[in-house]
């Protein structure tokens, strides 16, 4: 898909893809909150940037990406933001999971963890990304609440690159096909009922 300056930004903010995800696909702005990053995470997965995928993924937690043709995304809601005060929720290391435990530690940055210094920070929004397989026709939805993490150093041993700005970690993940009914709006974005659209 592409994408002008002037169109809506992909994401649901109302805002121009300029002023919105745009920045931050192109690498002249870095997501302030985890919420900005799921949002330009889904722009991304519109236009198929796979490149920005793979930079805004914690490093050994992304898996080999490619971009599929048949399906059109159509819609991004999100029904729990996270913190929008910029850096999340400051956790001491008793608070991690296991797998969080264990990502730092990978992050080689166990040793310099503290309650009364939380470097490792992390953050949840949960949101609903409706798509279309276009070969079927057929609508499904992502729902998913996704944890992203945000190392406050600026060097580390994973590299400095993933030092000072959010990352998204892992996420719970429901893939959900949805049935419409013949005078439901389509949920392609057209606006038309979904009989005299993709029905």
């Amino acid at each position: 898909m592409n994408l002008i300056s002037t169109d809506l930004c992909p994401c649901g903010s109302q805002q121009s893809f300029a002023l919105c995800c745009e920045p931050l696909l192109s690498g002249r702005r870095l997501a302030q909150t985890a919420t900005q990053l799921m949002r330009s995470r889904y722009s991304a997965n519109v236009i198929g940037d796979l490149a920005y995928l793979r930079a805004t993924w914690w490093p050994d937690h992304c898996p080999p990406l490619t971009q599929d043709q048949h399906i059109k995304w159509c819609s991004l809601k999100i029904t729990t933001a996270g913190c929008e005060q910029g850096v999340g929720s400051q956790l001491a290391m008793t608070k991690l999971t296991r797998q969080q435990r264990q990502a730092i530690d990978r992050a080689g940055l166990v040793g310099e963890l503290s309650p009364e210094q939380p470097i490792v920070q992390f953050d949840k929004v949960s949101f609903v990304a409706t798509y279309q397989d276009q070969t079927t026709q057929v609508f499904s939805q992502l729902v998913e609440t996704s944890n992203f993490i945000y190392l406050d150093v600026t060097e580390a041993p994973i590299g400095a690159e993933f030092c000072r700005r959010w990352l998204y970690f892992d996420g719970n993940a429901d893939w959900r096909d949805v049935s419409l009914g013949r005078n439901d709006v389509c949920l392609c974005g057209s606006g038309k009922k979904y009989k005299r659209c993709c029905g």
